[in-house]
């Protein structure tokens, strides 16, 4: 008859728990990430444009618009978005008065930067007034600086953008 130690029953028993442990599970497999679906970008400020009349503000801008900035803090009449299909938006500032001038500079993703400028001057009796405007195609990236006021367009998709402003 065999006999069997007490520490020789011990670490069969354990051994035996531990295959045990080992079976019977589901295996682990990585998380599917083959369906990413980017979450559309939301605007700080959503469509509300008036939001931008101090120059501090994001909005998603949908088609052709006015942006509502201070004239007299900006120095610019209007400043005129229209998100293109594709992934550019156009601007235009516009100015009027007998003195008037503009400053762009238009930085693009890769850091190219142009600098654009329209003015003018009426001299005469103080009636004459002269309107100039600076017109330009930016992409999603750009920075722009417009008379004080630097913009980021911050995505530009199919005739929508979502633009960011504030004082340089």
């Amino acid at each position: 008859m065999a006999t069997h130690s007490p520490l020789g029953v011990l670490v069969a028993g354990v051994a035996v728990l531990l295959v045990a442990g080992c079976g019977g599970a589901e295996p682990r497999t990585a998380p599917d990430r083959t369906s990413t679906t980017a979450e559309p970008r939301t605007a700080a400020d959503g469509t509300n444009l008036a939001a931008c009349q101090d120059g501090t503000c994001e909005v998603k801008v949908t088609g052709p618009a006015k942006l509502p900035v201070d004239p007299a803090k900006f120095k610019l009449d209007t400043l005129e978005v229209k998100p293109e299909k594709g992934d550019s938006v156009s601007f235009t500032v516009r100015n009027s008065g007998a003195v008037e001038s503009t400053s762009v500079r238009v930085c693009g993703p890769d850091d190219r930067c142009l600098d654009l400028g329209g003015g003018g001057y009426a001299s005469g009796d103080g009636d004459s007034s002269v309107t100039s405007s600076t017109s330009w195609t930016a992409v999603e990236g750009s920075r722009i600086t417009a008379n004080g006021l630097f913009i980021t367009v911050v995505s530009a998709d199919d005739g929508s953008a979502i633009l960011r402003m504030r004082p340089a």
